[in-house]
């Protein structure tokens, strides 16, 4: 009997099945919302490869897509929004539970001694006896369904936020990789003004021992000299700040170790075809983060209606079972099925005001997501526009360093043959470090011009179809 009554006990629970809601066809996500990208990829990539390409710090000098990989392996940041998404995703399962019966099942062994009094008898009872429940919600007005449509909504978000924080971590990486790189081409570049200034400082001293100059030509010379070395001092700190930077945002302890593969910038750039507008269209379409605000405020949006759905009545299917129960009076076994309507009619006002506060709460989110949205136009509209003026600095710069060259080169030679003085050599030195200094900077604003307006746009191309 008893492996009868566990047999119908699974062959109930089985049964269930087919009282489940279509969810392929009922929780589909909406077209507003765009692809789901499902960080399980990302992640074991993560996790598969981490500490592989840590190996390489100290042995190479690292290029931009090598230190994007050890960022993602050791940023703190992906691995907590990866943690939520699963916790969200349990979330979500365990919101369609509701749909399945509650079936407990237990079983009861007791003995009873009694003694009669004033007598000597004594009688003993022994009795088990096993039995089963099943409680199972039949009908809530929508309320299970709405919030398990919530749950589904808010791990869509938890996905969203966690494509967010990827780019978010590319982005950091990226601008203190181009920001490494310009202090290490402006430290270059002060190289190449003290390498100037000390030929300068030679021929001024050449000309003094040999009576054709004075000792204060000498002396500007070698303040000069002095000042370009005072200023590659400053220039080196500069990297050792950008590194320690870059190692923080990659996750890494900083040391000399972590060195970079400077990238180097085309000689023929052409700017972005496309316009402004239809960069913020898209946007407001791919951006993970705004997509993760819609998908809470559909979330609340059956939040509001299974609280709703709270104010009307409930109905419960329940059955019970229990199983033959051995006494040395004989044997029972009892058997209850009902179907019940459960309405809370007065509650002092609680649920209705609960469904009031996720009214306003939806409300709330929905401005939220507006603002949201200005803001990020106003974002893609001042970096579309800063990048533009990057472009402009860029090709500017190269024409006036290489201006600037050409100038320093004839008046070096100008002195050298006794046909100009220091201060015209010295002038055009200087014009000759203020555009190497230009060039190094409107590189590095080039780049992280770029680099923000693809973050902002919440694409890697900004002008991608």
């Amino acid at each position: 009997m008893r492996s009868v009554f566990f047999a119908v006990c699974a062959l109930l629970l089985t049964s269930c099945k087919s009282v489940l809601p279509p969810w392929n066809s009922g929780l589909k996500p909406t077209s507003s919302l765009g692809n789901l990208r499902q960080p399980d990829a990302h992640f074991a990539a993560n996790t598969t490869t981490h500490g592989r390409a840590v190996e390489l710090v100290g042995k190479s000098d690292l290029d931009l897509s090598t230190l994007v990989n050890i960022a993602f392996e050791n940023n703190p940041e992906t691995r907590r929004l990866w943690h939520l998404c699963r916790a969200a995703g349990a979330q979500e399962k365990a919101a369609k539970g509701v749909f399945f019966p509650a079936i407990n099942i237990s079983e009861a062994t007791s003995r009873v001694r009694t003694k009669t009094s004033g007598a000597e008898t004594i009688h003993s009872t022994i009795s088990n006896c096993p039995s089963a429940e099943l409680n199972y919600m039949l009908f809530t007005f929508g309320a299970n369904m709405a919030n398990a449509r919530a749950a589904y909504q808010n791990l869509l978000a938890a996905n969203f936020q966690y494509n967010r924080s990827l780019q978010t971590v590319l982005y950091q990486v990226q601008r203190c990789y181009f920001e490494l790189s310009a202090a290490i081409a402006a430290a270059e570049a002060n190289e190449a003004d003290l390498k100037d200034a000390t030929e300068t400082c030679k021929v001024s001293e050449a000309r003094l021992m040999t009576g054709l100059g004075d000792r204060q030509t000498f002396l500007r010379a070698k303040a000069n000299m002095l000042q370009a070395q005072y200023a590659l001092d400053a220039a080196r700190a500069a990297v050792e700040i950008k590194r320690a930077a870059l190692a923080r945002v990659v996750g890494i302890r900083v040391s000399r170790d972590l060195r970079i593969n400077p990238g180097k910038l085309p000689e023929k750039l052409a700017p972005l075809n496309g316009e402004v507008q239809r960069m913020i269209s898209q946007a407001l379409q791919v951006r993970p983060d705004l997509l993760a605000m819609r998908a809470q405020v559909a979330a609340m949006e059956y939040v509001e209606k299974a609280a709703w759905a709270n104010l009307f009545p409930k109905a419960v299917l329940s059955a019970s079972y229990t199983g033959p129960e051995h006494q040395h009076v004989g044997r029972t076994q009892t058997g209850n099925v009902s179907l019940g309507l459960s309405w809370d009619v007065f509650d002092g006002g609680s649920r209705y005001y609960r469904f009031l506060e996720q009214r306003e709460r939806r409300r709330a989110a929905i401005a939220a997501y507006r603002s949201s949205e200005l803001e990020v136009a106003g974002d893609i509209w001042s970096q579309y526009h800063g990048y533009r003026t990057a472009f402009q600095r860029l090709e500017a710069a190269r024409e006036m360093l290489a201006a600037a060259t050409e100038a320093s080169q004839a008046v070096d030679a100008s002195y050298r043959n006794g046909l100009c003085g220091l201060s015209d050599l010295l002038h055009a030195q200087g014009a000759l470090a203020a555009a190497r200094a230009s060039l190094v900077a409107a590189e590095s604003d080039f780049s992280v011009s770029l680099a923000s307006l693809a973050y902002v746009a919440g694409t890697i191309e900004p002008f991608a179809n």
